[in-house]
């Protein structure tokens, strides 16, 4: 009935209508998909990727290609949460590359510059670790406003918040990073 208006681009309310229809089947699936895959995101979260996975899916869907739509549906929502572990991953590794290379030592160590050194090396681990627990937004804003040294200003007009938004996602994400950090080495210490 709608898939009609669909293909033709004739009627905004034969998306809507699809949309709603499937969102409950996109909200399964994209839970199944991201068990199946042993990839853990917050439901929020989750349920924003389905939602809008399926309005992109719903507005290229093409019913004169032969396939159903709850099955378009659920390769185009794989591919989304594929593309997002992916681009993680990718800002993972290139923290972790940044982190790595700040502790480059161009100059042969003494004793004790090697064991700070090794702390140092602990501490950036850790901090590291600790910064992988936080939500994916506060990520963000740590990785824009400290590692790339941008300004709470900049930070915003990049992630598209408002100012105060990202001092205040700073100014928490600081205060448990801090927390985990000083659990960690507390429990490093008593390991001693």
């Amino acid at each position: 009935m709608y898939t009609h208006a669909v293909s033709s681009g004739s009627s905004i309310g034969a998306l809507q209508c699809i949309v709603l229809n499937n969102r409950q089947s996109a909200h399964k699936m994209t839970r199944a998909l991201a068990r199946r895959i042993n990839y853990r995101l917050p439901e929020e979260e989750l349920l924003s990727l389905a939602d809008m996975a399926l309005c992109e899916a719903a507005r290229s869907f093409n019913p004169l290609k032969g396939a159903a739509f709850t099955t378009y549906l659920h390769y185009f929502i794989r591919g989304r949460l594929l593309a997002l572990i992916s681009e993680q991953k990718r800002r993972t590794d290139s923290t972790a590359k940044y982190l790595r290379e700040r502790l480059t030592l161009n100059q042969e160590l003494s004793e004790s510059k090697l064991s700070e050194a090794l702390e140092k090396k602990f501490l950036i681990e850790a901090m590291h670790s600790c910064l992988e627990e936080l939500p994916r937004k506060e990520q963000e804003v740590i990785e824009t406003v400290f590692l790339s040294e941008n300004t709470v200003t900049e930070a915003a007009k990049r992630l598209g918040f408002s100012r105060g938004h990202v001092s205040r996602m700073k100014t928490a994400s600081v205060a448990k990073l801090r927390k985990r950090l000083e659990r960690r080495v507390s429990q490093m210490n008593a390991r001693r």
